[in-house]
């Protein structure tokens, strides 16, 4: 027996002011502004390069307040000033439920994004200093959990 199936939407979606058959992608960039620094220009680069290959493509970016907010509008200015995207005031767990994907901040976004169902890819980036002592203090962690299941 045979199902005919068809995508009908998020009925979230247009209170969001997206189309509810529309593609969309959500950008969680976290609710610091160290996390918004560090992974805003990634994240609109990787929603400008998904653009050329799905045209249609539909971006929310919900924002913790106005301060992530203005932050988040100035490098996107410098970064992808063409790219159409619906700034949100808070509204994450929305975005995440309207969204075929999301882009997000390592961090606590990823478990609420899980429970709404929604595909993720979860970024990260850390300063060359911190990537460096993780990278030693990783080391050390393997040698000695190593040692520790050798008897030495």
């Amino acid at each position: 027996m045979r199902c005919r199936c068809s995508r009908t939407g998020w009925p979230r979606a247009p209170a969001l002011g997206i189309a509810p058959d529309a593609r969309c992608l959500a950008l969680l960039p976290g609710s610091r502004g160290a996390e918004v620094e560090i992974l805003s220009a990634d994240f609109l680069q990787t929603a400008q390069l998904l653009r050329t290959r799905y045209p249609d493509l539909e971006v929310v970016v919900p924002l913790v307040n106005a301060k992530r907010r203005e932050q988040f509008e100035r490098i996107k200015a410098q970064v992808a000033p063409d790219l159409p995207a619906h700034l949100l005031d808070g509204k994450a767990r929305e975005a995440m439920i309207a969204s075929d994907a999301a882009l997000l901040a390592s961090g606590t976004a990823a478990l609420e994004c899980m429970l709404a169902k929604c595909p993720m890819v979860v970024g990260y980036r850390m300063k060359p200093f911190t990537f460096w002592l993780a990278q030693r203090a990783g080391e050390n962690a393997v040698r000695f959990a190593a040692e520790s299941a050798g008897g030495a």
